[in-house]
């Protein structure tokens, strides 16, 4: 690991830590996203689901919702205050089979196919290694398996192209992001992306309204496992 990566990455964290104590209003738009979304996803009980980005945990309930007591929820965040948060709401439950860990999820490394689907809510976008995370995120769901993206599209067009810059920037140093062209990247590493349409923001792709700077997707893996073997790991970028 890099020393200009491990500063982003303790940058970020430092920056999400002094937001843990105005949480609150951030998971109202977490949870109004994930009502909106986790339809996509189709899932059921008994399967594994991934909330990358997970915060304060604002999402828990409902995919412990939808996989059900068999099934098991795992929440990966890299900031330690809002890990807490998260715990503290796991703790208010009885769940056995929903955790949260601190960890780069960029550069975790489980096995493959452990997972039949994934959240990242308002998180890709914040990440150091936005394309290593999602390297991740394709290896480690199964074959067929599905990623709901909801997020900041910074790629400056249109319009507010000079705003989008600005923002993107800024972004980059208070947050330490990578902030580079969210559905591109995802591209380049799932078999497929479709982009959604979100309440009151039709098209949020790259041919969409530039403002506000939203996109939505559901990225998805190769269905064949024998496809997944001859091609090896993908690299984006």
């Amino acid at each position: 690991m890099t020393g200009d990566y491990q500063r982003r990455l303790d940058r970020g964290r430092r920056y999400w830590d002094r937001l843990s104590p105005v949480v609150s209003s951030l998971e109202q738009a977490a949870v109004a996203v994930d009502a909106y979304g986790l339809h996509h996803l189709d899932l059921a009980p008994g399967q594994q689901v991934l909330d990358i980005g997970c915060g304060a945990g604002a999402a828990l309930p409902s995919l412990r919702g939808a996989v059900g007591p068999t099934g098991r929820v795992l929440g990966v965040d890299n900031s330690p205050r809002m890990l807490d948060l998260a715990r503290g709401r796991l703790a208010e439950s009885d769940w056995v089979n929903v955790d949260v860990l601190e960890a780069d999820f960029a550069r975790t490394t489980w096995p493959p196919g452990g997972f039949d689907a994934a959240v990242a809510v308002f998180a890709l976008s914040a990440m150091a290694d936005l394309p290593g995370a999602l390297v991740v995120a394709e290896r480690v769901l199964r074959p067929g398996g599905r990623l709901l993206v909801v997020d900041l599209n910074l790629t400056p067009r249109g319009w507010p192209a000079p705003l989008l810059w600005l923002v993107r920037e800024l972004y980059r140093r208070r947050v330490g992001a990578s902030a580079e062209d969210l559905l591109g990247a995802a591209g380049a590493v799932f078999c497929s992306v479709a982009v959604l349409d979100l309440p009151g923001h039709p098209g949020a792709g790259p041919r969409g309204r530039p403002w506000p700077p939203l996109t939505a997707f559901v990225a998805t893996t190769s269905a064949e496992e024998q496809h997944r073997a001859a091609i090896g790991p993908r690299r984006a970028g």
